[in-house]
């Protein structure tokens, strides 16, 4: 007859671990279930990101150019106002030596911004009616790389 206690101590790992391993099983079928609502989830969020984003640049553009200006190089895109000499100087006077931080944290967030989106473009439109290989493409790729998605949105928000 064996010791109950080390017949216990032994089972008890083996069941903790299936456990654990069920549980994500079950939130990646989740996952796999609902991708059109995740996608839209994390389209969302880009988009919530991107805004928050636009408006605090808006707000340092205000202060250092007029209102005028600051809203016609937002809503341009990349202007050649961007790339002046006098809004430069502008901004590294008003930031003073966090410019070059600026700077940086604007060109990651721009690269993390369009490839994220360049990422989500593969998903079929919400609209649009889908092939079943495509819709379980999407699904597929949803369920393994829905993490990497929220680690984007994730550096984003920092």
């Amino acid at each position: 007859m064996t010791d109950p206690v080390a017949l216990t101590l032994s089972i008890a790992p083996l069941c903790f671990s299936a456990i654990q391993g069920l549980s994500i099983l079950i939130s990646k079928l989740r996952t796999f279930r609902n991708h059109c609502k995740e996608v839209k989830h994390i389209r969302r969020r880009l988009r919530i990101q991107n805004d928050c984003f636009r408006h605090e640049l808006h707000l340092l553009l205000l202060k250092t150019t007029d209102g005028l200006t600051a809203a016609a190089m937002l809503s341009a895109g990349m202007d050649a106002q961007w790339k002046s000499w006098d809004l430069e100087t502008k901004l590294r006077a008003y930031l003073g030596d966090r410019y070059d931080l600026f700077k940086e944290a604007v060109e990651e967030i721009q690269e993390t911004t369009s490839d994220l989106r360049s990422k989500l473009a593969l998903f079929a439109a919400p609209t649009s009616p889908s092939s079943l290989s495509k819709t379980a493409k999407d699904a597929f790729r949803m369920v393994f790389k829905k993490q990497g998605y929220d680690e984007s949105i994730a550096t984003l928000k920092e």
